[in-house]
């Protein structure tokens, strides 16, 4: 994954031509470490960084050979831009080998972007938010991961706001509670 630290906070995810070929370059580079000691490569797009926008991930997967680049599919940093994660999913199964479950608050996606509030800012505030609670529809995204086979690792996550009012644990124990439950569902359907 870039670091989106390492931007200034006024070009985040910027680059010119020959950074996004340094990106390509490192990206496959570091693939190809991972295949020498027998590990498979997954690259995280992530908000604030030079591959966060669907057109950007599209490319990055055009310019990287797909045997040896996977993608880690992050549904909230995915949304975080309006973007669709169960679309993508199935657009590209084949190019993704691990998946970030999370979700977005709408309604301050909503403000975030409409009013250009800065990405540090918008997790901080707590755009990010329980599975049950946000823009993704983490059902029809676990129907998708069931109907495309999709049998590699899966991390349940959520960014914590500062000052959030619960502990980790709880929103741990209520995201668990979630996934657990949506999966007996579909066990039984």
């Amino acid at each position: 994954m870039d670091e989106s630290e390492f931007y200034p906070k006024d070009r985040m995810g910027v680059v010119d031509e020959a950074g996004w070929r340094s990106v390509v370059e490192q990206t496959t580079g570091a693939a190809r470490i991972a295949r020498s000691h027998g590990l498979e490569f997954s690259f995280h797009p992530h908000v604030g960084t030079c591959v966060e926008l669907e057109p950007q991930i599209e490319r990055l997967l055009a310019e990287t050979e797909p045997g040896l680049v996977g993608l880690c599919l992050d549904t909230g940093h995915h949304a975080y831009w309006k973007a669709d994660p169960t679309d993508f999913l199935v657009r590209h199964r084949d190019r993704i080998n691990a998946i970030h479950l999370k979700n977005v608050d709408g309604a301050y996606r909503e403000r975030v972007l409409a009013e250009g509030i800065h990405s540090d800012r918008a997790f901080e505030e707590g755009i990010m938010t329980d599975l049950d609670r946000g823009v993704v529809d983490i059902a029809a995204f676990v129907d998708a991961l069931r109907q495309t086979g999709y049998d590699g690792p899966l991390v349940v996550e959520q960014d914590l706001a500062r000052g959030h009012p619960d502990t980790p644990e709880t929103i741990a124990e209520r995201n668990f509670r979630f996934v657990s439950e949506l999966l007996a569902e579909r066990a039984k359907a």
